[in-house]
């Protein structure tokens, strides 16, 4: 085992990307445990049920004080130095807010631009800025603040684009094309009435013609673009994510190649040390940056059956360890993936059928829970799914 003093503590909410990093590190010889916040026994035991995992605790989600004082109390039954690895937005809020009770304990994830905290560098007109000084094309954009009384400024082109400006501030469901003044103010009323605490972007409405994932990670002074996703299928029941996928090469799209270096310059300047997923939208012809995850890509482990593992790499550049590049730059592209869990909510969802589902395994070469050196969390994947078939069932007997 490498660095036998060092235990890499996992954290967050999402319990598939808390599972992939367990076993990226795992295999990689660290010794890993998890604090997975969830009040969801089940989803809790997919990662936890990891070979990986040394120390485990499931953290029931309630206000930030006592999650964290649960994580400490956790946290002091692991002896020697501790890494803290955030696998999501949540995660990553939970740092900078707690961030001088951590790092007594921990080695952290850090942001080198002083001026950004990792939630700051996650507000889409932070990002928006940097990546326009880069050079890189960004569509028009108007921040309205919730928190206030609503006034939609008149430059507003329709139909525009609306998300809430902090991801760890909503969800995928809150971004909606609007096509007029009117449906605009309804959806930022509904969204105040959700959450007024928060501030929503809107941006001109772009008719995608093509999308693009990249992903990769930034050390201290460089950026690497591991993989491109290319989602074959997506999801129906919400817009975007992916269900059957590929990672390709960067240089095999001439588009991206011919921009490579601006990106690089956008990530290295946002000063982020840590994996990214990184959205960009073709539209008109023009490539648009849309935006930067700072977090694990909820498809990540695709990269490691890919033959590149990139969670070691940040451990080491956090740590004083020499990162191992050549682990990462040897990449197997062109695998056909299936994302368990985005098929099954497709299905729960009633938006394909079981023949469907069904269907998306045979057109696939691998899947991302299944994993023939650590099979106990499929195990557990699928017990859990078959408690949503029998909730499904028993529910339309009740209709």
């Amino acid at each position: 085992m490498i660095n036998a003093d060092l235990t890499v503590v996992v954290f967050g909410k999402h319990y598939l990307s808390s599972l992939d990093i367990i076993r990226s590190l795992g295999i990689a010889g660290y010794r890993v445990s998890l604090a997975l916040v969830t009040n969801a026994k089940s989803i809790f035991n997919i990662a936890a049920k990891s070979k990986f995992v040394s120390e485990k605790k499931q953290i029931p989600l309630k206000e930030d004080e006592t999650v964290i004082n649960e994580f400490l109390t956790f946290s002091h039954s692991i002896i020697g130095r501790k890494f803290l690895f955030p696998v999501d937005d949540y995660a990553n809020a939970i740092i900078d807010k707690f961030r001088e009770i951590l790092e007594k304990e921990y080695i952290l994830p850090i942001n080198e631009d002083a001026n950004h905290s990792l939630t700051e560098l996650m507000d889409k007109h932070v990002q928006w800025e940097l990546a326009k000084k880069a050079g890189l094309n960004v569509p028009a954009e108007t921040v309205i603040d919730l928190s206030k009384p609503i006034d939609i400024p008149d430059n507003i082109e329709y139909p525009c684009f609306c998300k809430p400006l902090l991801s760890v501030s909503g969800y995928k469901k809150e971004q909606c094309r609007c096509n007029s003044e009117e449906e605009l103010k309804e959806h930022l009323n509904k969204l105040k009435n959700t959450n007024s605490k928060r501030s929503v972007l809107i941006q001109k409405f772009l008719e995608i013609e093509d999308e693009f994932v990249l992903l990769g990670i930034c050390t201290f002074d460089k950026a690497f673009i591991s993989g491109v996703v290319n989602k074959i299928i997506y999801t129906k029941h919400v817009k975007g994510l992916g269900v059957v996928f590929t990672i390709n090469d960067i240089m095999d799209n001439d588009e991206l190649t011919k921009i490579k270096d601006k990106i690089e310059c956008f990530l290295l300047s946002t000063g982020y040390v840590g994996m990214f997923d990184l959205e960009f939208a073709k539209a008109n012809g023009k490539l648009f940056f849309n935006e930067l995850n700072i977090r694990p890509s909820g498809l990540g482990y695709s990269l490691v059956k890919s033959k590149m593992n990139l969670p070691p790499i940040l451990v080491q550049s956090l740590t004083n360890e020499v990162p191992n590049y050549s682990k990462i730059q040897n990449g197997k592209y062109g695998i056909t993936f299936l994302s368990e869990k985005n098929v099954f909510d497709d299905y729960f969802k009633n938006t394909i059928s079981f023949r469907q589902l069904c269907s998306y395994y045979r057109k696939t070469d691998d899947s991302l829970i299944k994993d023939s050196k650590d099979l106990v969390p499929l195990m557990y994947f699928y017990l859990y799914q078959t408690k949503r078939l029998f909730s499904k069932l028993a529910h339309r007997r009740r209709v």
